[in-house]
């Protein structure tokens, strides 16, 4: 299974998989999210370093809401408003 992550506060942040084959991405709105494809875990860590997104002005021309029913296993419809 793989999940998302929000950064603590010092820009930080943990996932965690048991995939053996994924790729990283970081995403923040207005800036180009970048992808990470080629690194090595070192006892399960992988070292990003510093992270630097470049700003997406493109993307600051768009809003993106995400409509999703609060109960799981449900026969509901995602909703995306763009």
């Amino acid at each position: 299974m793989l999940s998302g992550a929000i950064s603590a506060e010092d820009g930080t942040f943990k996932l965690k998989t048991n995939e053996t084959n994924f790729i990283i991405e970081v995403s923040f709105m207005g800036f180009k999210t970048k992808t990470f494809s080629d690194f090595e875990a070192k006892k399960n860590i992988i070292d990003l370093n510093t992270i630097i997104l470049s700003e997406d002005n493109q993307a600051l021309d768009e809003i993106v809401v995400g409509l999703k029913n609060r109960k799981p296993n449900s026969n509901s419809i995602n909703v995306f408003l763009m």
